[in-house]
């Protein structure tokens, strides 16, 4: 997957839009923010960052879980995590992060194959 995907980002925007957004295009990782009543799914980014500004975060196939967990920090001070499938639990992929997110949404199908 070498396309570009394309998330506008506003103060009102709810994160549960974000994750499904997400999901989307990589069904087997999980867009998390920081657990806490402040980030709950129902939530806009406002609620996290008060002073976000409106802009879009651009990723692709080809990033890896490090440099869009970075993009969301450098540009929106959100602290983000990706997690991947396995089975029936989502990881967080410590030994992979390097990996472009296609690779990582592989390897959570590869390893759920089978499994519900």
């Amino acid at each position: 997957m070498s396309e570009f995907i394309t998330l506008p980002m506003t103060a009102a925007t709810p994160i549960e839009m974000i994750q499904e957004s997400f999901t989307k295009v990589f069904p087997f990782l999980q867009l998390k923010f920081p657990p806490g009543d402040a980030c709950s799914a129902a939530r806009i980014l406002e609620d996290i960052n008060p002073s976000i500004r409106p802009g879009t975060i651009e990723f692709s196939g080809a990033t890896t879980v490090n440099e869009l967990e970075e993009i969301f920090k450098e540009k929106f001070e959100l602290h983000v995590s990706i997690l991947r499938k396995a089975g029936n639990i989502w990881i967080y992929p410590t030994m992979t992060r390097d990996w472009p997110l296609s690779k990582q949404n592989q390897g959570g199908k590869d390893l759920s194959a089978g499994r519900k």
